[in-house]
């Protein structure tokens, strides 16, 4: 079964559901558990085998949006998942990415 991208709320019965992404990433939940209901924010999940293995959160800053929090379950790592989660948001809505992603981002084909 390939990796599937879904939209999440950022509301705190979804950000349960990604404890086992997040349970290396502590600083990183706290921030999404700050941000529900933001309009200004939009966190897609990476799904694989019905389970959340990676999350995406997009930041808006003027008319664009922005790649700003990448998370990869500790049990994923290594496979190709970022580059695929940021290949399948992309096709949900179009981001730019920061410098730190850049070598994500291009193998996911996003680089210009």
């Amino acid at each position: 079964m390939p990796l599937e991208i879904r939209s999440f709320p950022l509301d705190s019965a979804h950000l349960d559901e990604l404890a086992g992404v997040l349970r290396q990433d502590q600083p990183i939940a706290a921030d999404l558990a700050s941000l529900p209901g933001s309009a200004h924010h939009q966190l897609w999940v990476g799904i694989f085998n019905a389970r959340p293995v990676s999350l995406l959160l997009l930041e808006q800053r003027d008319a664009d949006w922005w790649a700003s929090q990448l998370v990869v379950h500790p049990a994923t790592r290594g496979r190709g998942v970022a580059a695929e989660t940021l290949r399948l948001a992309a096709r949900q809505q179009p981001f730019r990415c920061p410098p730190a992603l850049a070598t994500l981002a291009q193998r996911a084909g996003l680089a210009d």
